[in-house]
């Protein structure tokens, strides 16, 4: 286990940020360039099979030549000397899932443009053949200056290759709340399974509340692939009419049925809802800002 002040090649960890089923996030420090990065450590199971290790290695350093100004830049895919790890530009902010989960909320132009520089990063990603796999609001990043990023960008393959129902010791690639009907029976996935979790996304800060919400993750699954998609406006009746037809399309079952674009998705649901994305990020600013008055964990 490691703990503030190991080092791992030329970085000396600072703390932990947060954990998941595949890795662990550090905060660290290299000398060499004198700025702080993120560290992600594969967890020792993980980092004990040689085909993750392959893969580690080979589909890293691919996801390392993407360079968009709304991913998280990795500098660094290490797996000469355990653990693999890789080395990410650190983004001080909180994630879109910790906002939520503190009752923050989003005007429609702030949602937009959220979600539409994260479609930007998405159709980018999609356009040099990678696919993010497990998109949810934890992987979506605001730093303090209101700058909004994608991270993890196709780690869930970089682990676990492209049957996403695939358990390594015991973490399932994907996240069930976003993830989409052919991720969740382990088939076969192409791009649009991404813009479907981002349409999961878009619905639930437009509603408060994720479409396909159950109390055990195999019944959030189950209901990802049989049940009907709920209507928007019935949970928040403020929502103009439109928007339910956006979600018939960016929650299809059937994967043809789908927008083709993140973009169009967010641009469609633009249409809808009668806004734009807000040119401004002033108000994001405001809202990741540092606030005696609130407590948060």
């Amino acid at each position: 286990m490691l703990t503030t002040g190991d080092s791992l090649g030329e970085y000396v960890l600072l703390g932990a940020i947060g954990s998941g089923g595949m890795a662990t996030v550090y905060r660290a420090w290299h000398e060499g360039s004198g700025r702080e990065v993120a560290i992600k450590v594969l967890h020792a199971n993980l980092a004990q099979d040689d085909v993750v290790l392959r893969r580690f290695r080979r589909e890293g350093q691919m996801i390392q030549q993407l360079q968009h100004p709304h991913v998280v830049p990795i500098h660094e895919v290490s797996v000469d000397h355990p653990p693999p790890y890789l080395v990410m530009a650190l983004i001080d902010g909180p994630t879109l899932h910790h906002l939520i989960a503190a009752g923050i909320t989003f005007s429609l132009p702030e949602t937009l443009t959220v979600l539409n520089a994260i479609a930007s990063a998405l159709d980018y990603a999609h356009g040099h053949g990678v696919i993010h796999r497990d998109v949810k609001p934890a992987n979506i990043l605001i730093d303090r200056d209101g700058g909004i990023y994608l991270s993890d960008l196709g780690l869930a393959r970089l682990i676990a290759g492209d049957r996403e129902m695939i358990t390594l010791g015991g973490a399932v690639t994907g996240t069930p709340d976003y993830m989409s009907p052919e991720q969740a029976v382990g088939g076969d996935l192409d791009h649009r399974t991404d813009l479907y979790a981002l349409g999961v996304i878009l619905f639930e800060m437009l509603t408060g509340h994720r479409p396909f919400a159950a109390p055990t993750a195999s019944k959030i699954i189950s209901r990802h692939i049989l049940a009907p998609i709920p209507s928007a406006t019935t949970i928040n009746p403020a929502l103009p009419p439109a928007i339910d037809a956006v979600f018939q399309r960016a929650l299809a079952k059937d994967v043809t049925l789908r927008y083709d674009t993140a973009a169009a998705l967010i641009a469609e649901a633009g249409e809808a809802l009668g806004v734009r994305p807000a040119i401004e990020t002033e108000r994001l600013r405001i809202i990741i800002s540092p606030d005696p008055t609130r407590s948060e964990s």
